[in-house]
């Protein structure tokens, strides 16, 4: 898995060139012309190099599918090892993407809303590596993947199916992987405040909506049994909920959300966690809870 350090970051970042631009200075406007040529171009080679690599993180993962059933171990593991360097090397293209193009466009303030949104995030989670670097991990890897699949389908260009197929799939095991961890971490009562499990409550029903709105559609498009039929009623409810919520609305929305968790991620979110989501639920919306049980 691709990383940077704190120290690195900020190393990158020194090596911007720092260019003072006047009107009657030739060169502070030669180095002007210069750069908005050359961001740009690092944009469309950074463009050029994720749809390479893109490309190659497919063909290896088709190929890692055809050899699952094959009588080889020495073939598998040589299809697994090659789809794992595709893999690495898709996300480390992508990182050089926001390094190399957005940060130089929030630098000479091109940039759109979104990608310095995008950016904002970016270091965000970069600053959790220390403290808690599963969780970093499993965030760094959703944030990337959503991006480039984020920016593919802005440029208006048609998202090949088994990409977008391969996208959802790997989305949902991230998501599986993270709420596991958030778990385990409630789990350990002797290494965690009450603060901080609150935090993590939080985190879980963020992680919930998030997969809900943007990654379950793709995944339900692509499924190829109808394993969704039994929630198919209370995902249709879920997404009912429009525009600015009121608290019970809110209350009815995310009650819904655990509910359709349950069958989503049963072996990620255990039922004692479960159970506490509900608590904390019932704890925040108190007095709209009494409100809603009265109905």
């Amino acid at each position: 898995m691709i990383v940077y350090e704190g120290e690195e970051m900020e190393q990158a970042k020194s090596k911007t060139l720092k260019i003072i631009t006047t009107n009657t200075n030739f060169i502070g406007r030669v180095a002007s012309t210069i750069r908005n040529i050359l961001v740009p171009t690092k944009i469309g080679m950074n463009s050029f190099l994720i749809s390479m690599k893109r490309r190659a993180y497919i063909k290896s993962e088709k190929i890692l599918e055809k050899v699952k059933e094959a009588p080889s171990k020495s073939q598998r593991e040589e299809a697994e090892k090659k789809y794992n360097i595709a893999y690495e090397e898709y996300l480390e293209a992508i990182d050089k993407y926001i390094m190399d193009s957005i940060y130089a466009k929030v630098r000479t303030d091109r940039a759109t809303k979104v990608e310095k949104r995008a950016l904002a995030d970016y270091y965000k989670i970069n600053t959790n590596k220390s403290e808690q670097y599963e969780e970093y991990k499993n965030k760094k890897q959703l944030f990337l993947l959503s991006l480039d699949y984020k920016v593919l389908k802005a440029s208006g260009k048609k998202i090949d199916e088994k990409y977008e197929e391969l996208y959802a799939v790997k989305e949902t095991k991230i998501y599986r992987n993270l709420l596991k961890n958030y778990s385990v971490r409630l789990a350990d009562n002797r290494l965690i405040s009450n603060e901080k499990k609150n935090g993590i409550y939080m985190e879980i029903f963020r992680s919930l909506a998030e997969y809900v709105k943007e990654i379950l559609p793709l995944e339900m498009k692509h499924s190829k049994i109808n394993k969704y039929s039994k929630i198919q009623s209370e995902i249709d409810r879920y997404n009912s909920y429009l525009g600015k919520l009121d608290e019970k609305d809110n209350l009815e929305r995310t009650i819904i959300l655990l509910n359709i968790s349950r069958t989503l991620f049963t072996h990620s979110l255990p039922m004692p966690v479960i159970e506490e989501c509900f608590r904390k639920i019932i704890e925040r919306y108190k007095k709209s809870f009494n409100k809603y049980n009265k109905c």
